[in-house]
């Protein structure tokens, strides 16, 4: 053996690597979804943003102005019975406003 490392032997310590660093990223979302508290399911989306705006005192265009959104968009969203269709980036608008965090995991 002549002690240099062969392209296979540097591909494999980058794929080992690699795969060690993607490994510990899920341990660390894993570690916070499990101490995370007050998770509710995004199934019930139009139900959470309703309650905690209610809870914040806060009308439907008071909300939509906080959003930047318009007020038909939260309208909609909170009458929509059953899986309502918004766009992540808008809903990020309306949770963001609300104080609250979305995970998706």
């Amino acid at each position: 053996m002549t002690g240099k490392n062969t392209l296979s032997d540097v591909n494999t310590a980058k794929l080992v690597t690699e795969l060690m660093r993607r490994m510990l990223e899920m341990e660390k979302k894993l570690s916070l979804a499990q101490t995370a508290t007050n998770l509710e399911s995004i199934e019930n989306i139009n139900q959470i943003v309703l309650k905690h705006r209610k809870s914040q005192n806060l009308s439907q265009t008071d909300l939509a102005d906080l959003s930047g959104i318009g007020y038909s968009v939260v309208n909609k969203l909170e009458s929509t019975l059953g899986h309502p269709s918004i766009k992540m980036a808008t809903l990020l608008q309306i949770t963001t406003a609300l104080g609250l965090k979305v995970w998706v995991g």
